[in-house]
């Protein structure tokens, strides 16, 4: 817990749009025309990683940043002068991957917590369903689909607590549903019915006697679900904006308090349109506290030919001075939990098993070619090696036919398992590589879906020394609030252990923790890199905003 303590007892991020943090005093005085931090240690993350020991800042540009000597030139009567000795500076936080915006829809909907067992989820719905007797539909999330081993959960679980409506479980990842058996029936899921769209059936898991279970299996099967049920049932709670607002501005603030200050949302539900303008109205009201760069997002193959359109519409109808959407998120894969990401060796124990392809390499390549072509930056959830190096190789394709290095960024997210043979082709085609460092731990159930290949996980020391960019983000809400806090994420990614439990195992192999410098820049100033591409990246002369 030493890093923890060090860091959260100093820690001061600079919020660049709208003066400095709250763990700072008379930041809000109208009477100064700027600020001066005297004393600390202000990490600049320039190539030298310089550590300053002054900072001024008159409005909303930094003028200086060296020696208190040379700091004082810089003073008038008018700047505020705020002694930090003692405390760390840092750039504002950027937390690249989260689903921040659509996560309170429906605020009383139930929430697990990923680390009780399978009793006590089972004793939380019990307790819901009695406190919520009116609802029409139970909604939930953050159950852990590893608890169940290969067989998975079962819809006779949930009918024997709720057979009269419908029950729609959602695992901490997003990417499994667990559901009742009314559930299926009132969307006419039957084994009969799937025999007609064998694009999704795979993914509706059967029992060792052909039946299905309630257990599906990825984003196939979920929106297959979706579309089927009765419109009264999949319709989220209207929201207006101050309604909204209400409900996500604590967050939101506890999200300032941690020092972050941009927020890259990886969807929001298929809501887009939706919450852009909200956002885009609270925004204009002096009322969003961050900035946010939002995704069209795409599932579904069928979806492509119309992605980069429906993009285009979002950017022209839901821009504002903090919020703007600026990529086409593509989900490769699904997860190791579920066993439908894509491997290139199939899952221990299951040898007809290499996880789940929602995009052939074919349409893959084809599109990542056509929308780098149009400068349209790609956002791709790839898990496993196979997804990987099949991303990885529609890239090159799209940067040898468009010549596109330096004018689109494109990023694979989470990249549990990147086989050898592609580490180095980060840097060389300009890619970015995104994680939950805090994720970088032993996990009950890894070794038993991947066997030896668990002792392999998230190899980002390989790919930083590569010279390629990594960056982190907290995947918002899978996992609760513990990785919405950035210093979480640095100690566990330096660690390679249990958050707080300095005794606990280390996740092999060693030499891939991330060292305390390339995780704080992982989270600045290759954040920013990514966020507003590499031509316009001045901030690291601490002479500009973010933007």
């Amino acid at each position: 817990m030493k890093l923890k303590t060090s860091l959260f007892s100093g820690l001061c991020g600079l919020f660049l749009f709208g003066g400095l943090s709250a763990c700072m005093t008379g930041l809000t005085d109208k009477k100064v025309s700027g600020y001066a931090l005297m004393g600390g240690s202000v990490y600049t993350m320039d190539d030298q990683n310089t550590i300053a020991q002054a900072l001024v800042m008159k409005g909303n540009k930094i003028v200086y940043v060296g020696n208190r000597e040379s700091a004082k030139k810089f003073l008038s009567d008018d700047i505020k002068i705020i002694k930090t000795k003692g405390q760390m500076i840092l750039p504002g936080f950027i937390d690249t991957h989260s689903h921040v915006i659509s996560a309170f829809p429906n605020a009383d909907d139930l929430r697990f917590k990923g680390d009780d067992n399978i009793e006590d989820w089972l004793e939380q719905l019990r307790r819901y369903v009695r406190q919520y007797p009116d609802k029409k539909i139970i909604h939930g999330f953050g159950f852990s689909a590893l608890a169940f081993g290969e067989a998975g959960p079962h819809k006779s679980l949930l009918d024997e607590i709720e057979s009269k409506r419908a029950v729609i479980l959602a695992d901490n990842g997003g990417h499994t549903l667990w559901v009742n058996s009314l559930t299926l029936a009132l969307a006419g899921i039957t084994l009969q019915t799937l025999a007609e769209t064998p694009e999704t059936t795979a993914f509706y898991h059967r029992d060792s006697q052909g039946k299905l279970t309630g257990w599906l299996r990825g984003s196939a099967a979920i929106f297959h679900l979706f579309s089927k049920l009765p419109k009264a049932l999949t319709e989220s709670e209207a929201l207006d904006t101050e309604a909204y607002y209400a409900r996500v501005k604590k967050l939101w603030a506890y999200m300032n308090s941690l020092g972050l200050t941009s927020v890259f949302d990886a969807h929001m539900n298929g809501q887009e349109a939706k919450f852009g303008t909200i956002l885009t109205a609270l925004d204009r009201a002096g009322k969003l506290p961050f900035r946010i760069v939002g995704t069209h997002p795409v599932f579904d193959p069928k979806n492509l030919d119309t992605a980069i359109e429906r993009l285009q519409a979002l950017q022209q109808n839901h821009q504002s001075k903090r919020l703007r959407f600026g990529a086409i998120k593509l989900a490769l894969d699904g997860t190791i939990e579920s066993r439908t990401a894509g491997l290139l060796t199939p899952y221990a124990h299951d040898s007809t098993n290499k996880g789940d392809e929602k995009f052939s390499r074919e349409k893959l390549m084809q599109f990542v070619i056509k929308a780098d072509a149009a400068g349209v930056d790609l956002y791709m959830h790839s898990i496993g090696d196979r997804t990987t190096r099949n991303a990885l190789d529609a890239i090159a394709a799209a940067r040898r036919i468009n010549n596109s290095i330096g004018t689109t960024r494109h990023t694979l997210s989470h990249l549990h398992l990147v086989d050898k043979a592609d580490l180095p082709r980060f840097a060389q085609l300009d890619v970015m590589a995104q994680t939950t460092p805090i994720w970088h731990s032993k996990v009950p159930g890894y070794a038993d879906a991947l066997g030896m290949r668990a002792d392999r996980l998230f190899s980002f020391n390989a790919i930083v020394k590569t010279g390629a960019r990594v960056i982190f983000g907290s995947d918002y809400p899978v996992a609760g609030l513990a990785p919405l806090v950035p210093v979480f994420n640095i100690e566990t990614g330096h660690t390679r252990r249990e958050i707080g439990l300095p005794a606990s195992a280390v996740l092999l192999p060693k030499n891939e923790r991330l060292s305390v410098q390339q995780l704080i820049k992982g989270y600045t100033r290759d954040a920013a890199a990514w966020k507003i591409k590499s031509a316009h990246l001045k901030w690291v002369n601490w002479q500009m905003s973010l933007y």
